[in-house]
């Protein structure tokens, strides 16, 4: 399953995995990606592709200059996912608290999992992963959980 991360910061792909594995752990490996945990892997790049970045103004209302895809692996089984899945939703969260910048994250482009703008860090209650302690432990004072409409 594919989850995007979209920065309005422009961070270098290397700086942006080191943050993460700073969080949660991993390795970096010879494909310039993040190797987490077996069922997570996360790659960062610059966004220079002009209809990508209109496509999140028109979307989100930032102009996305970091692009980071986290791939959760569905081949292990449930609970080794939903693991995976809440380590990628710490390393999100604190990936944005520590650059300071506005961002939002989707779910297969499809449906918003979190987005901060003027410093506040909005989160989407469909998502189960924010009610798991070892993710809540992480959050930020001061966010928002909501239950507004998540569809992009």
């Amino acid at each position: 399953m594919s989850y995007n991360l979209a920065l309005v910061c422009a961070v270098p792909p290397e700086s942006v995995l080191r943050r993460i594995r700073d969080v949660v752990g991993g390795e970096l490996i010879e494909t310039g990606q993040l190797l987490v945990v077996p069922e997570l892997i996360v790659g960062a790049s610059v966004v220079d592709d002009p209809n990508s970045r209109e496509l999140y103004r028109e979307e989100w209302g930032i102009d996305m200059a970091t692009s980071v895809g986290f791939g959760v692996s569905t081949k292990t089984g449930h609970e080794r996912q939903y693991a995976a899945a809440g380590l990628m939703s710490l390393a999100a969260v604190q990936l944005v608290v520590r650059l300071g910048t506005e961002a939002g994250m989707t779910f297969q482009h499809e449906r918003k999992l979190l987005h901060r703008r003027d410093g506040v860090l909005y989160l989407y209650d469909w998502w189960p992963q924010w009610a798991e302690p070892a993710v809540r432990a992480g959050l930020p004072e001061g966010y928002i959980l909501t239950g507004d409409d998540p569809a992009v």
